[in-house]
């Protein structure tokens, strides 16, 4: 008859029985035990000082927020902009509860209920959430995170994350479910701003498109593809989802701990599930034609004001430069129509979010977009617009560009931004 021993748990024969505390227990002041991790890589003196962002909270960002929880991270935000569906109930352990029903009916935010679920979970987690698009977030609101795990389903959501942290220097943890057979899943890791981009790790007309399809003035007819394909269903299971979760909070947080991670270079492991089990993994390096990577001179800046007082020819005054113009993150539409009942108006909204735009007077889906800003100069119409008017996100670093100095750039802050919670995260 076989016996089992808990490693490092047993007693010589004769020896006097030891108590969990005097082989290692760990215990927090709200008495979880941590003692089976202390000697794996996410002993509870590191885990407990890391502050860590899941965006996307669905099948994947369940899985992912589930795993950090129990590991008990210092801190967890969750940022989703959707709302709980019965569809979400098969594929994501978090909202498997008693009054889903209720979340249901009340379209409780999926940020806020895995937050709160990660708390119940394991009270030592200081939780946040916030329910809004990744383009509602200002980029230096990213700068309080060690890392930022990405679980989103779609190419040009991820693509903006990536470059957010690549602006703040942010670790970047992706995680994709689903690219062949709904059996595979795709991990990759970009060390900040000294290595590669999402945008890096896909083929030179994949890249071009990607990128056209964010700054192009009208969207051209492979974006429309793209953004229905993405609007669409992404066929996902709990099982994969599992598997990804898991090696994705492993693999992102040995990075973190790991101080090889400054070799610049990505890695990304690939899981195939069927028809033969195999995992894969490759390294990758930062594109040299990759435009979202500046080679010319930068200037940090910071001035005074806030978003909603501060106008976009205040921010090119502020460079002390002529010629300078503001460059947005994406096309924001300022000329949209509803095909419904033809009313045309001014949502000022990020290209890839207007499929989540309902028109203002019939409550109509399927916004056409009509026009869109890719930049403001200083004698545009538009330059006496405050930067929230414009549908920028407080607490933005805004890049301002010097044609005329072979594309110098500045990166401008807003020092009240810092202090305003509006577009912060929402901590327990």
């Amino acid at each position: 008859m076989s016996q089992w021993f808990a490693s490092g748990a047993h007693n010589e024969p004769g020896s006097p029985r030891k108590t969990r505390r005097e082989i290692g227990q760990v215990v927090s002041p709200t008495g979880r035990d941590y003692s089976r991790l202390e000697r794996t890589a996410f002993c509870r003196e590191r885990t407990a000082r890391l502050a860590v962002a899941v965006v996307g909270a669905g099948a994947l960002g369940n899985e992912v927020i589930k795993n950090l929880a129990l590991l008990g991270v210092g801190r967890l935000a969750v940022v989703d902009r959707d709302c709980l569906e019965a569809s979400n109930l098969t594929r994501s352990v978090l909202f498997c509860m008693g009054d889903a029903s209720g979340h249901l009916a009340e379209a409780t935010p999926k940020a806020r209920l895995a937050a709160v679920r990660a708390k119940e979970l394991n009270p030592d987690v200081q939780t946040g959430w916030l329910a809004a698009d990744i383009s509602e977030v200002g980029a230096t609101r990213w700068t309080g995170f060690d890392v930022v795990f990405s679980c989103l389903d779609n190419a040009s959501a991820r693509l903006d994350l990536s470059r957010l942290c690549l602006r703040t220097d942010r670790l970047l943890v992706d995680g994709g479910l689903g690219l062949a057979n709904s059996s595979d899943g795709l991990i990759s890791i970009f060390p900040g701003r000294s290595g590669p981009c999402y945008a890096c790790r896909k083929g030179r007309q994949r890249r071009a498109e990607l990128i056209a399809e964010l700054y192009a003035r009208a969207v051209p007819c492979w974006g429309r593809e793209a953004e229905a394909q993405d609007g669409g269903f992404v066929a996902t299971t709990p099982l994969l989802a599992s598997a990804v979760g898991a090696f994705q909070v492993e693999l992102g947080l040995r990075a973190v701990f790991a101080a090889e991670q400054s070799n610049h270079r990505g890695q990304a492991v690939r899981l195939r599930m069927h028809p033969a089990p195999a995992i894969s993994r490759f390294v990758f390096d930062r594109s040299p034609s990759c435009p979202l990577h500046f080679d010319t001179e930068t200037e940090s800046l910071e001035i005074p004001g806030r978003s909603d007082q501060v106008t976009v020819r205040q921010l090119l005054d502020a460079t002390g430069e002529p010629g300078c113009y503001l460059a947005l993150d994406g096309a924001i539409v300022h000329r949209a129509v509803c095909p419904t009942c033809q009313l045309e108006w001014s949502p000022m909204r990020r290209r890839r979010c207007l499929g989540a735009v309902t028109c203002p007077a019939c409550g109509g889906f399927r916004v056409r977009e009509v026009d869109a800003l890719v930049q403001i100069e200083r004698d545009s119409s538009w330059a006496e617009t405050t930067l929230t008017d414009l549908g920028l996100p407080s607490g933005h670093l805004h890049e301002i560009v010097n044609p005329r100095a072979s594309d110098k750039r500045f990166w401008v802050e807003l020092i009240e931004d810092r202090d305003n919670p509006r577009g912060g995260v929402q901590w327990d």
